[in-house]
């Protein structure tokens, strides 16, 4: 004879005639049942066994609400806070390193203070009061734009003091005190600094730094990132991946389906010496972990036997 004490997975209730929230699924980013790593299983499920479940969802690490509905937000390739941060139950926490860049805002999609470039990565000029540009102006890709009425490297000067020769070289790929050094990547006969990719920061009050255009990176600006299609580059031309992406420059997507990366049912290796394959949790298979495994992904193969990897069979 049939147990029923239990009520059939996605259904609640004294009759077990009330579906879980998020159409019986949450959304297919959770589960109505308590998960096996839960901290809480043996009370929950006790309570689930009293049927006095109420239907609210588990939600997948990601994912938050009653109907795990709520998600952190998704920038390029579906990547969680834009792939520059981690996300937890619809928050993000933003990358501030030099491996990942600085990032900020509740997307992780704009540069922490004091930070520019495409990988957030490029310091901005500070002033002497600590303020970048000295309060005087913007920062972009690690080069002031100074307000009206201002100039200089960190816009601590006034227009007037810019057009003296007390801070102009000679030469206009000269910097330093004496205008003794060049910029990276200058070649006089061509009249290019920065390799031809960028503007230098040059002048008697000059840092020789070069802020390059895009795609281009290095001391020199010589560093073509344009084949770093899955991620952004570093100031010196490395290739750091995306959430979702592997190689070296990042162009190794992690498999993925309209649930999201390996189905939303894996891990995915990814970084720039990683593989770009999926990791299934137990219970599937596939190379997107797409395939529930036979006998469900909560008893895989009756608990007797063992779950193949790439076809979900026994």
């Amino acid at each position: 004879q049939e147990d029923c004490s239990d009520c059939a997975k996605g259904w609640w209730g004294l009759n077990c005639s009330m579906p879980c929230l998020g159409g019986g699924n949450c959304n297919g980013h959770g589960t109505c049942d308590p998960r096996l790593d839960d901290p809480n299983y043996r009370l929950i499920m006790l309570n689930y066994r009293r049927r006095t479940h109420d239907g609210s969802c588990y939600c997948d690490p990601e994912w938050a609400g009653a109907n795990c509905s709520q998600t952190c937000p998704t920038g390029p390739g579906h990547a969680a806070c834009y792939g520059h941060g981690s996300c937890s139950h619809a928050v993000c926490t933003c990358h501030n390193d030099t491996a990942h860049g600085h990032w900020a805002g509740a997307a992780c999609n704009e540069c922490g203070y004091g930070w520019s470039g495409d990988d957030c990565l490029t310091a901005c000029p500070l002033g002497a009061d600590g303020l970048v540009c000295g309060g005087n102006g913007a920062c972009s890709d690690g080069e002031c734009r100074c307000g009206s009425g201002y100039c200089g490297a960190t816009c601590e000067l006034l227009n007037n003091d810019c057009a003296s020769s007390a801070y102009t070289c000679t030469s206009p790929y000269a910097y330093g005190s004496l205008c003794q050094s060049l910029c990276p990547g200058t070649d006089v006969d061509a009249e290019t600094v920065c390799s031809g990719n960028g503007v230098c920061d040059a002048g008697k009050a000059g840092s020789g730094i070069c802020s390059c255009k895009q795609p281009w990176r290095g001391a020199a600006c010589d560093v073509d990132c344009s084949r770093c299609v899955g991620g952004s580059c570093t100031y010196d031309g490395a290739c750091v991946c995306e959430f979702g992406y592997a190689g070296a420059w990042c162009d190794k997507p992690c498999p993925s389906t309209g649930a999201g990366w390996c189905a939303g049912h894996g891990s995915c290796d990814w970084g720039g010496t990683a593989s770009g394959a999926c990791t299934c949790e137990a219970g599937y298979a596939g190379l997107s972990c797409d395939t529930e495994c036979a006998g469900g992904w909560e008893l895989p193969c009756s608990s007797h036997g063992e779950c193949r990897s790439f076809d979900g069979g026994c």
